[in-house]
Formats: C-alpha cells, structure tokens, sequence
C-alpha cells in the first residue's frame, strides 16, 4: 500500500463520477486558489505529513469534498444542489466497497470511523464543504498490496533436487516392569475418595447471535423487531452473502430468505410504522428496482415496495416520526412531492400524499434536520443544523407547535451547538436527553451529557472532554442514558434516576469499540430479550474483529460471536 495507489483510487473515482469534476492531492498550503480549484464541486486527497513515505507504518489522510462560493454543494437555491455530507458519505463508501476486504485479506487495518467535520471560508475564500480522515494501519506482517494478487509462475524447467538416503529409525519396544500392588510387611492404608471440585471452563460457551463476518460497510440503521433485527446502511454484503444496504437478521444472526428488500443508495433510517410496514429515509433513489426518491414504504415480513406510497425528495431523509396516520420527515430536502418545504415535511402515512398546510413557511434556511421527536406537550422537537427557522434565528433544538407550526420558543435561540444528534423526552419525568459538545440554552451551560426538564432548564450537564458526544440512545425500559464519546472511543450509559456519573458497572472491554460513526439515526436499539444491537463504523469491539455490528447483553458483555 503506498500513497500512489490511493492517489489512484481517488483520480479513477472522480473521474468516473457524474458530479464530481477535479481531482487534486497534497498540501493545500502548496496549491493556489486557481490551481486547487478550477471546477466545482471537487474532492481533494491530502496525506498527512508522517505518512508521505511509502514504507509508514501508518496512512494517514484526509479527503475533503469542497465547492467553491457554496454555489453547488449546500446551495438551497440550486434545484440541482448535492448535500456535501451525502457526497463525502458516498466517496467513502465506495472506498469501504472497494478496498475493504482485500485490505484484511492482506494485512491492513481500515481503521473507522470516518469522522467528518464541515468547513466555510477555508483560505480566506467562501469554500465549503465537508472534511473526512481516514488511517490505514500496516500490520508487521503485510507484504502483498492490496492492488496485486500474485498467481503462481509455472516453471518450464523442472528442478532437479537430489532425493536424500533415509534410513530407517529402529523400532525401540519398552520393558514394561510390573508395579506390585503392595509392598511386604506394610499394610496399606485406605485410599481416600478425593472431593471433586468441577474445573470452570475457560472456554465460555458460544454464544447464539452469531455475525460471522459482518457487514462489508457502514451501518448507520437499526430497528428490532422481537427477537429480529432490521439493519440499514451502506453495505452490500453480509457474511459474504449480498444485501443491498437493508438486511433482516434473524435471533441466531442469520438472514431471513423472505425478506428481500434492497435499495441503490445509504438508508439512513428505518422507522416501524404500526400498520404491518416500515418506513425508509436515505439518499436512495431505487428500492427493489422501483423508483423511490429517498423515501419508501415496504413490507414489514416480505420487504416488497409499497407502491401506492408516492412521497418523494430531492435529497436525503434522516429522520421519520410516524404519528398516528401521519410521518414527519426532516433531512436536507428542499422539495418534497414536488412542492417547496424547508428540510421538514408532513405527509399521510397512507400514500405519502403531502399536507399542503404543515410547514408551508420558509422553514429551515440551511443544512439538514437531523432528528423529530414528539414530545409530551403533543408538539415536535427537532435536531437540525440550520441558523434560522421560517426565518428567524433559532437553537439547535426547536420545538414547533403541532397546529401551527410555529417555534413556540421553548429552546430559545442561543443553543448554536452543531455536535447534537438526537433528543429524547422521558415519559414518566418529562426531562428530555441530548448528547452534544456544548453551549448555552436558556441562560444555563449545556456539555457533551444533557438533561434538561420539561421548560427546557438544564438539570445536568456533564463533562467528558475535549470532544464531542457524538450520538445518544436512552433506553426508558431499563432506565439508561447510552452516549458515544469518540475521545477513547468511549460508549457509556447512565443511570437515568440518579444521572451523576457514568455507570461502573458497565463493561470497560467496550472501550476498545473503533468508533461509532456520528450517525443521525439510532446506533442502538433493544430486542424482546433486552439484547442491546450496536450499529455504526466500527471493525473492532472489545478487541475482537466485528463487522459494524454486535449484540450485547445489559451488562455490556458481548453475547455474539464470529
């Protein structure tokens, strides 16, 4: 592996690519305006600098997806635009398709997660765009690249190699002396009936869920369905068997033949919707060969398309709340069934037919809507990374009133942290539960663990360090509060009654987990048998290989195997 093979990849991908239209790499610093940027959008490729000789031990980069004066990418003008997030989650997900398996085949590492990080004004100019890292890791023992299989060389000339003279080693046949069964002149003394204490196994038993090889790529849905597992993303493999993006596994971690969805572009969210089906959101345009435009309807046992449900978007969807026979759906759109709507939508669960007076006002001016709940008060709150709502300055969470659609005000305007992924309210308490990297929300310090209560008062807000919680899962059931911290690549929980510190008893192997990706949909979600599934970025846990997936007991302790 060396950087001129990723070079390739990266040049052979842009070139092919409908949208993308230069290609570039090295040091930014290296490059002028003019030369780095010709057209747009681009990708550009930059090795790290300890990473530039072709024997590191490590391969470091970075690929950023950029547009110049947001005039493509980002743009909510353009009818044509591209979110830059769904741009940089399709590069790397062909990466992943076309690298992964031959990298562990012959000795590297992709380390995960890909975490992207948005940029504006780069260089002084109106640049912007996202930015994803990526580390290779050359194992002591790698010497094949990735890019050449060797086949064996036939040889014309036979070799001559002399046949050496083996002589024969004699058989030695042992005296066997008898031993006597006493000694004479001594009595012998009883023997004693030891007390047999069972040695406990060291080979624990295998556990039943088993995920053999995983997934070829990201998962980033999930969504349990009795002792069955729904899983969405961006793989089109599961042990070795293809699945395209959508798969439903069965308790022994095993495919389910009936079920035979499939999908050409990420699923980001699957959402169960009451009535014998589930709802679809992503960046896909197709479901099983039939156009569906980011949004579809299929059957919950069969996975067939629903083809009466006719909603459609011109970009991706991350979130669907089904309420009652109505769904909320929020992503980066700037349409949905043809008609104006600002990233947030209601639609008829039946048929998708649009609600021509839900949200008919500007609505969200930038970004995406990451994340709808309803809330106690029979309102939405909504995770979005937008500056203003129907055109006034709003926080990162809004709750908007469910007649009129207007910000009730409730989480103000100073909240601007754009680390928040989702918002949960706990029934029986009223508090609501967010993850984030900090700020102020209503007078009052938020952190990377929030609980603020029903008027949106912060209760507590706790510290991890110097980066943000990334994504969050409460379990009300079992009274948990699940966060991931990419520092460490820690994924805590806390106990949702006293909400103080992290829960000690929760199992510490978890920290080896290589990152869960900073997804808009839930990482988590637990079964009838209050299994926990864990979906993301990660090709480690616990130290042991899983392929972005794995099942857990409450403990923490895995209870799968591969």
């Amino acid at each position: 592996m060396t950087i001129k093979n990723l070079i390739t990849f990266f040049r052979q991908f842009t070139s092919n690519h409908p949208i993308l239209e230069t290609f570039s790499w090295g040091n930014l610093s290296d490059y002028s305006r003019e030369d780095y940027i010709t057209k747009y959008p681009a990708i550009h490729f930059v090795p790290q600098p300890s990473t530039l000789g072709d024997t590191s031990q490590d391969i470091t980069f970075s690929v950023l997806v950029y547009d110049l004066l947001n005039e493509y990418v980002d743009n909510p003008t353009n009818s044509n635009q591209l979110d830059s997030m769904a741009l940089c989650e399709e590069i790397m997900g062909d990466f992943y398709n076309f690298f992964v398996n031959q990298l562990t085949e012959y000795g590297y590492y992709l380390q995960t997660p890909i975490p992207y990080s948005y940029f504006t004004d780069r260089f002084a100019e109106s640049v912007c765009g996202v930015e994803a890292s990526i580390t290779i890791t050359i194992e002591q023992t790698a010497c094949i690249p990735p890019f050449i299989v060797p086949s064996p060389t036939p040889s014309n000339t036979p070799t001559n190699t002399p046949t050496p003279t083996i002589t024969p080693t004699p058989s030695i046949t042992p005296t066997l002396t008898p031993t006597p069964t006493g000694t004479p002149g001594i009595t012998p003394s009883p023997t004693a009936t030891p007390t047999l204490t069972p040695t406990p196994s060291s080979t624990p038993p295998v556990p039943v869920f088993d995920v053999g090889v995983g997934f070829n790529s990201r998962t980033t849905a999930v969504l349990t369905d009795g002792t069955d597992v729904f899983v969405g993303g961006d793989f089109t493999y599961y042990k070795n068997t293809a699945v395209d993006r959508i798969v439903k596994i069965d308790g022994n971690g095993d495919i389910i033949p009936t079920f035979t969805a499939t999908s050409n572009g990420s699923i980001w969210t699957i959402v169960d919707d009451g009535i014998g089906g589930l709802l679809l959101g992503g960046t896909f345009t197709q479901i099983n060969g039939t156009t569906a435009n980011r949004i579809a309807r299929i059957d919950k046992t069969t996975g067939a398309l629903d083809t009466s449900f006719t909603a459609n978007s011109n970009n991706v969807i991350y979130s669907i709340l089904v309420d009652g026979s109505d769904i909320i759906v929020g992503g980066s759109f700037t349409t949905m069934n043809g008609v104006s709507r600002g990233r947030i939508a209601k639609l008829s669960l039946s048929g998708g037919v649009l609600d021509t007076s839900a949200f008919t006002g500007a609505g969200f001016n930038q970004n995406e809507v990451r994340w709808v709940i309803k809330n106690l008060s029979g309102n939405y709150v909504a995770v979005h990374r937008a500056a203003n709502y129907d055109g006034s300055a709003t926080s990162r969470l809004i709750e908007i009133d469910s007649s009129t659609y207007a910000d009730t005000g409730l989480f103000g305007t100073s909240l601007t942290d754009n680390a928040i992924r989702q918002i949960y309210q706990d029934s029986s308490t009223g508090y609501y539960y967010f993850n984030g990297n900090g700020g102020t929300l209503n007078g009052s310090g938020t952190s990377k663990v929030n609980r603020c209560d029903s008027g949106a008062t912060i209760v507590n807000a706790i510290g991890l360090g110097g980066v943000p919680a990334s994504a969050c899962y409460l379990d009300e059931s079992n009274g948990w509060f699940y966060v991931y911290y990419t520092q460490g690549n820690l994924y805590v929980r806390y106990d949702t009654s006293t909400f103080t510190t992290t829960d000690t008893t929760w199992n510490t192997n978890i920290t080896s987990v290589s990152r869960i990706l900073n997804i808009d949909t839930p990482f988590l979600s637990t079964d009838s048998n209050n299994k926990i599934f864990v979906v993301g970025g990660f090709n480690l846990w616990a130290s042991q290989q899983f392929n972005f997936i794995v099942r857990l007991n409450q403990d923490g302790t895995l209870d799968c195997s591969n």
